[in-house]
């Protein structure tokens, strides 16, 4: 597997658990930031694998009208917006994700009723954002953390909200009960069942874009001579791919901890010798062949930080598809 595809599986399980918790104290080394997030010492890259240094207002994806910026990238991952320091373009397109999938999922929250308002948010940015600020006005403080991140009030005060209205959610949704159902729904994700498998990835930009469309054309028209010609699936790749694609070839991968979650979920409706479709991923569109499967014998008990963690990319997922209609994740034009 390559190193960046694990990177971007576990910043996005990791994103979560902060999401969850408010901090992840030692889930990792690196330095605390100022959202109680700790980013890791990412390994060294080639230069193709590093996002280039752009200005932090540089738009890098659009939600509906909305901008993300780099400003917003950073902030979401604590970081201080140095612009020496790159960021690898898994993280950030795995960040770029993971912002929309937040905003999507609060707008769904406001339709169900269930996020907090304006004075909520108010009240908690006074009491809990204030330290060496005493005496200063929400207002104050949303303006003076803005300006020092470069990022917009309203980004922030939706951040805010997005964070309490989700964990008020997750205190009715994620209890004991569900824990067991999710992992009884697909036990082999957890089990420590192993999947062999074959992978062709070509890395686009998250969000909707011609260079995706057309990426997953490709893959498509792999897909269809591969299925013409399955005894040679070798040689129908060196034909096929290009320099740029990613490829894996019989490689033993589990079931949480390495791939994107959407490509676990797409290899657990396949048997051993069938092809996925065309598999979207923030990070890129995938193409999987099962080889083989050897089952695991785990229990919830053994698992269970990795099935609240999969239960939380499940359950922002679910809120946020009632809201991608109206708030698509588009790259910006080429």
């Amino acid at each position: 597997m390559k190193p960046e595809q694990r990177l971007g599986s576990q910043i996005f399980r990791i994103l979560f658990l902060w999401t969850l918790t408010g901090a992840i104290g030692e889930a990792l080394s690196g330095a605390p930031s100022p959202n109680g997030l700790v980013m890791a010492q990412e390994p060294s890259r080639s230069p193709k694998n590093q996002s280039s240094i752009s200005p932090r207002n540089a738009v890098l994806a659009y939600l509906g009208e909305q901008e993300i910026t780099r400003a917003d990238v950073d902030f979401q991952l604590g970081r201080s917006g140095d612009e020496s320091t790159k960021l690898s373009l898994v993280a950030e397109q795995t960040t770029i994700h993971l912002i929309a999938l937040q905003r999507q999922a609060l707008q769904a929250l406001r339709k169900l009723g269930l996020a907090v308002n304006r004075d909520q948010v108010d009240q908690w940015i006074e009491s809990n954002a204030a330290t060496g600020r005493d005496g200063s006005s929400a207002a104050e403080i949303i303006r003076s953390i803005s300006e020092q991140f470069g990022i917009g009030e309203l980004e922030y005060r939706e951040f805010i909200a997005f964070r309490l209205s989700w964990q008020r959610y997750l205190a009715k949704h994620l209890n004991d009960k569900n824990l067991r159902r999710h992992f009884e729904n697909q036990k082999a994700r957890f089990d420590g069942t192993r999947f062999r498998i074959e992978l062709v990835s070509i890395a686009v930009p998250a969000g909707e874009s011609a260079a995706r469309t057309q990426a997953s054309e490709r893959l498509a028209d792999l897909r269809q001579k591969l299925s013409e010609q399955p005894e040679n699936w070798g040689q129908v790749l060196e034909d096929t791919a290009t320099p740029t694609w990613q490829i894996s070839r019989e490689r033993w991968v589990p079931g949480s901890g390495e791939l994107d979650p959407t490509l676990i979920g797409a290899l657990l409706e396949l048997a051993p010798g069938e092809m996925s479709d065309v598999v979207d991923t923030a990070t890129g569109v995938h193409l999987l062949r099962l080889l083989d499967r050897e089952p695991g014998d785990l229990d919830l008990s053994q698992v269970v930080g990795e099935v609240r963690a999969d239960m939380l990319v499940y359950l922002l997922k679910h809120l946020a598809s009632q809201s991608r209609d109206q708030l698509p994740l588009r790259a910006p034009s080429e």
